[in-house]
């Protein structure tokens, strides 16, 4: 396994309390003790000793980490592609002069129109977060912004496209939401069917089609069968857990994707031979829990099941929003 792609999750605060964080120790109270500078900087190392090209910094809120500036100039001068994760809230002139020219993106969760974005991050933060994407653009700063797909937004798509024209944003990514942290607190509130999944992913597309200037993604792994079926033509992720992906929490502690509820050894205790030697990420690198109809598929290759968190969630092992019959 390369692990081209790192999240790493610096801090475990949060300003913001959106009703779907994937954050498991939000939900089950676990205290999150968050490491000093110099360990996140020897996490930083550690990184870019694996081969790592792409690193996402994201938090609980990266910003409240008051050396942010000096963790992602670090990142940045080892040859790391850096990429920041925020609600967008404590962004300020000053922070982003300092990173500017060490960062290859800034992305800013918008989950929609003020009242569902409010709604949603149980916040009135909507304002001071369309005014810090403004100041963004206004740096040269390749600005991108994510929208959690759920039952309370997913009706007002069009609305939604309307603002982003009006911000001029470039890229929108559109994550659905994970069986972890608050979204599993939450799910029955918020997540959607698999036919109002594929009937928003199809206006998405036909919207997609109309805006050539704004480039709209799938960011969550959705199950190419799906894609396939609606002949969806947007860009998607796929699962990247025990392929070329890997998260790491406040505390160290690796995981096999930004969602996933346990660590699978520590960063700071295990070498990286050992954490893939573990038991559990080799069910998970060999998707040893994945239905047979996914392992026989022709997409298995590339789509790996859709998101592997689903499938370890559902009793028949598979992911939530996967179209073929299961034998």
């Amino acid at each position: 396994m390369k692990v081209e792609n790192v999240v790493y999750m610096i801090n475990s605060g949060c300003n913001f309390r959106c009703k779907f964080c994937l954050n498991n120790w939000k939900y089950d109270n676990t205290p999150m003790s968050n490491l000093s500078f110099d360990e996140k900087i020897k996490i930083l190392n550690k990184i870019k000793e694996l081969g790592s090209k792409n690193l996402t910094i994201s938090g609980g809120e990266p910003l409240l980490d008051n050396r942010l500036s000096d963790l992602i100039r670090h990142a940045s001068d080892l040859g790391l592609n850096v990429n920041l994760l925020t609600n967008g809230s404590l962004l300020t002139e000053e922070f982003l002069d300092k990173v500017k020219d060490k960062l290859e993106s800034i992305q800013v969760s918008l989950e929609g129109i003020k009242e569902i974005h409010n709604t949603l991050t149980e916040t009135q933060s909507y304002d001071k977060v369309v005014n810090n994407i403004k100041i963004v653009k206004s740096k040269g700063i390749k600005l991108m912004t994510n929208f959690t797909i759920t039952k309370l937004n997913y009706k007002n798509l069009e609305e939604y496209v309307l603002l982003l024209k009006e911000l001029k944003i470039d890229v929108v990514n559109f994550t659905r939401i994970y069986p972890s942290g608050y979204g599993k607190k939450n799910w029955k509130e918020l997540m959607i069917e698999i036919k109002e999944y594929e009937e928003f992913v199809k206006k998405l597309n036909e919207i997609a089609t109309e805006n050539k200037n704004i480039k709209f993604r799938l960011a969550g792994p959705t199950p190419m069968c799906l894609l396939e079926k609606n002949k969806i033509k947007l860009e998607f992720n796929t699962c990247g857990a025990g392929v070329d992906e890997l998260a790491i929490n406040p505390n160290g502690d690796i995981l096999p994707c930004p969602s996933w509820p346990k660590g699978i050894g520590n960063l700071l205790k295990n070498n990286f031979e050992e954490i893939l030697e573990n038991k559990e990420m080799k069910k998970i690198v060999n998707r040893t829990e994945l239905n047979s109809t996914c392992k026989s598929c022709n997409h298995f290759s590339k789509c790996k099941g859709g998101c592997l968190l689903h499938v370890i969630e559902n009793s028949d092992r598979k992911d939530v929003y996967m179209v073929k019959a299961i034998s």
